[in-house]
């Protein structure tokens, strides 16, 4: 396929859209926005297949490039299409943009896909991407969404005890810290990710050293601190989305 890739008038930097947790595709080909921009003219340009019309002979897609930043928690999963019925598990769906993309009135419900859950869908995701990779996948029809991995859960108790430590710290406050991270810490399902469970060991190591030498760690505050924050940092997820038009080259 051949690339090009441009923003005309296009937003910048990040605009507030957090990670979907429902299954979906972005853009129903007969729907909102498409047939306002292209005068109903999509379906006939883009490849396509939607549970009533298909267009096998374009050589156009209407694509997404999805670029994981860091993707420890949350991550992107991709259904098999082919585990699909389509007939009885896609729907149509107006979701609300303008509380994050910059819409006039005829165009701010995007006509989108949502998908019912079956125990034959087949779905993927890989938990160790990072910026040097990135997924390509069909923006009219492919069924995606972040899900929530085991362990995410202890995750999230250690990022706030880590928060209040750093306050603590912040404070040279050194019995609230040795109180704050006093006590076994959130435990780890048996069934994790590599990626969660070396971030969990961190987060845990970070609080034990606090814990120990409390009076330290607030005198020292800037290196502890600093530490405990790239940690935290490092399981909050972040990631780059692009459209993309691509054209099938070949023989």
């Amino acid at each position: 396929m051949a690339f090009s890739i441009r923003n005309p008038g296009g937003m910048n930097g990040a605009n507030g859209h957090r990670g979907a947790q429902v299954i979906h595709a972005d853009q129903d080909v007969y729907g909102t926005p498409l047939k306002q921009l292209m005068s109903d003219g999509a379906p006939n340009l883009f490849r396509h297949q939607t549970p009533d019309g298909r267009n096998d002979d374009s050589s156009l897609f209407l694509l997404n490039l999805w670029i994981p930043i860091q993707q420890m928690t949350r991550p992107l999963v991709l259904m098999d299409r082919r585990s699909l019925d389509q007939r009885r598990h896609q729907l149509r769906y107006g979701l609300p943009v303008t509380r994050f993309l910059a819409r006039d009135e005829a165009t701010e419900v995007n006509d989108i896909w949502a998908f019912l859950p079956d125990p034959a869908q087949r779905w993927y995701f890989r938990s160790t991407m990072g910026p040097d990779q990135a997924y390509v996948f069909d923006t009219l029809g492919e069924p995606h969404g972040a899900c929530i991995l085991p362990g995410e859960d202890a995750l999230d108790g250690l990022f706030a005890s880590l928060d209040r430590a750093c306050s603590a710290v912040a404070a040279a406050d050194a019995s609230a810290l040795r109180e704050i991270t006093a006590g076994p810490p959130p435990a780890l399902p048996e069934v994790t990710t590599a990626a969660i469970r070396e971030a969990w060991r961190h987060m845990v190591a970070l609080r034990a050293e606090a814990n120990g030498d409390a009076d330290e760690t607030c005198a020292a505050a800037e290196g502890w601190s600093v530490r405990a924050r790239a940690a935290m940092d490092a399981v909050i997820r972040r990631s780059l989305e692009l459209r993309l038009v691509a054209t099938l080259v070949g023989p």
